[in-house]
């Protein structure tokens, strides 16, 4: 009778997925169910971006994760443009070298990019299709005019709560 030659298996084992970059990553090596090694593969994007976010609701924790996705292969704002960027003129940086410097060089293009989508939605504001309420009415999640926190402390207070605590979702 022959016997079958059986070998250890290797797996991807972390809290991410395996195609997550820069995130931490365990390669074990397995016989049957008994782990004979684990080669960890840290990362770089380990800054503690979870403490930071522990105390922030949804919608304050979204430029972070938009940030830690550094390798993404397109801008969803030019691939499948929301709000107003369909309407906006701009460039997305790309390097072509991958070393630090060209990364600052990037960074660099991203801040001039922003700054230029910033003047166009200036200038669209100050036209005269832009003129008209910019805010919603609904008190719950749209900050109190200055004018309005300068009469009434529950106004202050209101502005306060918003931009320290975010609005609260209700449940479900």
């Amino acid at each position: 009778m022959v016997e079958a030659a059986v070998r250890n298996f290797t797996i991807n084992f972390g809290p991410q997925h395996p195609s997550a970059h820069g995130v931490l990553r365990l390669v074990l090596e397995l016989d049957g169910e008994i782990v004979e090694r684990a080669d960890p593969h840290i990362g770089l994007l380990h800054r503690g971006t979870e403490k930071l976010i522990e105390h922030k609701n949804y919608l304050q924790a979204l430029p972070y994760f938009d940030r830690l996705d550094y390798v993404a292969a397109w801008d969803l704002r030019k691939a499948q443009p929301y709000e107003c960027y369909p309407d906006m003129d701009f460039d997305i940086p790309v390097g072509k070298n991958g070393d630090c410097y060209d990364r600052y060089l990037v960074r660099m293009e991203e801040m001039r990019q922003s700054v230029r989508i910033m003047k166009q939605c200036l200038e669209k504001l100050r036209s005269p299709e832009g003129q008209g309420p910019v805010a919603l009415a609904n008190q719950k999640i749209t900050p109190p005019r200055r004018a309005t926190m300068k009469r009434s402390m529950e106004a202050t207070i209101q502005h306060f709560k918003l931009y320290t605590e975010g609005h609260r979702v209700p449940a479900g």
